[in-house]
């Protein structure tokens, strides 16, 4: 690239960053404040949709409220609460009461074919613990739900549909005065269940749907750990009139184990308890109803979330009460996104089997935590699929329970405005900078122009100056410049130069021959090292082939030594082992004399119980004959001796009784004794053969110590070898290690040699070159 060149896009080069350092600022002025202003706008929006949302619940909520203190204050439900009370207790009563045990066997067959396929078909395959739900109820309430729920002609799901029993029970009439009224209620309001509980036993005296929590004790039941019983423990606690109770969110078992959340109002009666709660009214609601809250419906555009936006309920725990967007419109690209490393094991395990997140996942962010400490705010964070969003947090009281509503939107459709606002105004800008830097451009060619001209006709004489390789060129100076100063000093330089070039010539052949005898002795000393190095080398594998030698010698001697070890600690294990053997045989020979001796003080005392056998017997015959003589007598009397006639057959039957149970106790004492005697005479041969067995482990313990002594010689002498051969080893060794040092001093030797045999050659063809070099110039 020429000067003229270079010049020219340097001057247009630095024309062109100041046009765009100007536009630049002037551009992000604009967008600065441009995007504050929409940046506002958008915030402001966006917390409107969090706090409609917010509205939405409190709306939702409230109403249930109204409606629950409506029908607590309402003389139905009051009557009702009092209607089903004592029906309850007195329903054992009214009707044909099979036994406990017929009731729970009943009751399993019922949940196992009408229940368990429907819980099977809810919950993807898993299994109700309806045994522990059966032997966990009590009587009264198993009555109940075999009238109401084993013989309801309904299908499992619809239970609720039965109204009149026709049992002719009070609490049957109570169910049909009220049922078709409370279940309007239920399907109107999408409830799951409504229920009355008794107060005083927290009984489920009575339920809509008959779902396995209805005739069961929130106190001791199945389900007294469930959030229903904690509600009503809660209200039974401080019984407050106009008291609107939410139970917290939670996985509900006796009810396919969905996501659900209890209401809960107490009910007095203005005549019969107007202090005390008499009842509670209860009613179950799914947590997708709040889930639909959150999503309008699904439909996130007409809330003001638009195509990315979403809004969720998350408890104090971290759980999520709604579905979040995600999973509700891509379930599989969300699973595959999420994190579940977190997780516990058994939440991870369902939200992959459900495919579903509200009640199982648990989230933990900066938000949620300001949020559940009742704070608010707005910002970008990142959301439970590790996405970067525009977030609104803020907390939700719900029945005295602290919750935190998210609200979050991708930001680029957040900040959509703002991305178009930038676009624009860097498109201004790029054009304003083409156009000036097309004027810098023109104007930095003129100037060049100027410059360029004596500098080409200066290259020109120095470039025939290079081509030729003619220091005697003299440069043509013109003007009083700095080109024409330039010039002239070339011209010095070139004349010293030549001076210089033609010293260099005589140098380098002084050099050349120099180096040629350089090269010679060098090869001389190359070889002899060489040889050295070789002869060392054969006697360096010699030494290695002796070490290796003595290494299999040392290993061989102290597998041999650590075998005669092993050998010696075996027998003395052996010589242990036989001692504490002879113990064990002289216990068990003294253990058999004793059971001995004990067979026989046994087979005296079945004698002595025979003889107590016969004196009962004849008790018993004495007795029948006295019952006998009785039952004349009673006969006798007539009318009045048959209570005394009653009183002798049962003393007969006694008797006889007796009789024949003695005849069975003596059965069983000839079958021990003989038993016995069996048992006797095999002591007594095991006696004997733990003689003989303890004369033999004598014997035995003999010889083994005269092993161990021989065993102990061995060992001696191996260790005594071993250390020998340990002793050559190292003193081979050490040659080795004192030759391997020779070796290398020779490959360095030979290597150096090598080395300067090199650069002596190379130190002659660098001469030759330098005096060719100087034979190119012409001086």
């Amino acid at each position: 690239m020429t000067i003229a060149t270079r010049l020219m896009l340097g001057v247009s080069l630095l024309t062109l960053m100041a046009v765009v350092i100007a536009a630049g600022i002037t551009g992000w002025q604009a967008l600065e404040r441009s995007s504050e202003v929409v940046e506002h706008s958008v915030e402001q929006q966006f917390q409107a949709v969090a706090a409609g949302r917010q509205t939405s619940l409190s709306l939702q909520l409230e109403s249930h409220h109204d409606l629950l203190l409506s029908m607590a204050n309402n003389r139905l439900t009051q009557e009702a609460v009092y209607g089903f009370v004592r029906p309850f207790v007195s329903f054992r009563y009214e009707v044909s009461a099979p036994s406990l045990d017929q009731l729970k066997a009943s009751m399993k067959d019922w949940y196992a074919s009408h229940y368990q396929p429907l819980y099977g078909a809810q919950t993807q395959g898993q299994r109700a613990d309806y045994e522990s739900w059966i032997e966990a109820t009590r009587y009264e309430g198993l009555l109940i739900q075999q009238f109401y729920v084993h013989d309801n002609p309904n299908p499992a799901d619809q239970l609720g549909e039965l109204v009149d029993r026709d049992d002719a029970t009070i609490y049957g009439q109570q169910h049909r005065r009220y049922q078709e009224s409370y279940r309007e209620i239920t399907q109107r309001y999408g409830y799951h269940d409504l229920m009355l509980i008794d107060a005083a036993s927290l009984e489920v005296i009575y339920s809509v749907n008959k779902g396995p929590v209805f005739a069961t004790s929130l106190r001791d039941g199945p389900f007294a750990t469930s959030a229903l019983a904690e509600l009503v423990q809660s209200m039974r606690e401080q019984p407050l009139k106009d008291e609107f109770k939410v139970s917290r969110f939670s996985r509900f078992d006796a009810h396919f184990n969905q996501h659900v959340v209890f209401f809960g109002v107490p009910v007095f009666h203005p005549v019969y308890s107007p202090d005390k709660p008499l009842g509670f009214l209860v009613v179950q609601m799914p947590a997708e109803r709040f889930t639909q809250i959150m999503t309008a419906g699904g439909n996130w555009a007409a809330i003001g979330l638009g195509d990315t936006g979403d809004s969720y309920l998350v408890a104090s725990d971290g759980r999520l009460i709604t579905e979040p967007r995600a999973m509700l419109e891509q379930p599989d690209a969300t699973l595959a996104r999420l994190n579940l490393s977190g997780q516990q094991a058994g939440d991870a395990q369902a939200i992959q089997r459900y495919r579903q997140l509200n009640g199982r996942l648990r989230i933990d962010s900066p938000a949620l935590k300001a949020a559940l400490e009742g704070e608010s705010g707005l910002g970008r964070q990142t959301n439970l699929l590790g996405e970067t969003v525009l977030m609104s947090w803020q907390p939700v009281m719900l029945g005295g329970e602290r919750y935190a509503l998210i609200t979050e939107q991708s930001l680029a459709e957040s900040f959509g405005a703002v991305a178009r606002l930038s676009h624009d105004i860097m498109l201004a800008v790029g054009l304003a900078v083409v156009v000036l830097g097309a004027l810098a451009a023109l104007a930095s060619w003129w100037l060049t122009r100027m410059i360029a001209t004596p500098l080409t006709r200066l290259s020109g004489t120095i470039g025939q100056s290079a081509r030729e390789r003619d220091l005697r060129i003299s440069l043509p100076v013109r003007g009083r410049d700095e080109i024409a100063q330039i010039a002239a000093s070339l011209n010095q330089l070139f004349e010293t130069f030549s001076g210089l070039v033609a010293r260099i010539r005589q140098t380098a052949e002084d050099t050349a021959s120099a180096s040629t005898r350089t090269v010679g002795i060098g090869n001389e000393c190359q070889a002899a090292a060489e040889r050295q190095q070789q002869a060392l080398q054969a006697l360096d594998a010699e030494s290695r082939a002796l070490q290796r030698a003595l290494q299999a010698i040392t290993g061989l001697v102290s597998q041999a030594a650590e075998q005669a070890r092993l050998a010696d600690d075996g027998a003395v294990q052996g010589h242990e082992a036989v001692r504490q053997v002879s113990q064990l045989i002289r216990q068990l020979s003294d253990e058999v004399t004793q059971s001995c001796d004990s067979m026989q003080q046994l087979e005296q005392a079945a004698g002595a119980i025979v003889s107590v056998l016969d004196t009962i017997e004849g008790i018993a015959e004495q007795t029948n004959l006295l019952a006998l003589n009785a039952a004349i007598e009673a006969a006798r009397a007539g009318e009045h001796g048959r209570g005394f006639a009653v009183v002798a057959d049962e003393v007969r039957r006694l008797s006889s009784s007796t009789q024949e149970a003695t005849g069975q106790i003596q059965t069983m004492l000839d079958r021990l004794r003989s038993t016995v005697a069996d048992a006797s005479a095999g002591l007594r041969k095991e006696q004997d053969s733990a003689t003989q067995c303890l004369h033999g482990a004598a014997e035995a313990e003999g010889l083994l110590v005269r092993i161990r002594d021989q065993v102990g010689d061995i060992s001696q002498a191996t260790r005594a070898i071993d250390r020998a051969v340990r002793d050559e080893n190292q003193r081979a060794q050490g040659m080795g290690q004192t030759l391997d040092g020779i070796r290398q001093d020779a490959e360095r030797t030979a290597q150096a040699m090598a080395e300067l045999s090199q650069t002596a050659t190379a130190q002659e063809r660098l001469a030759q070159q330098g005096r060719e070099a100087a034979n190119a110039f012409r001086v």
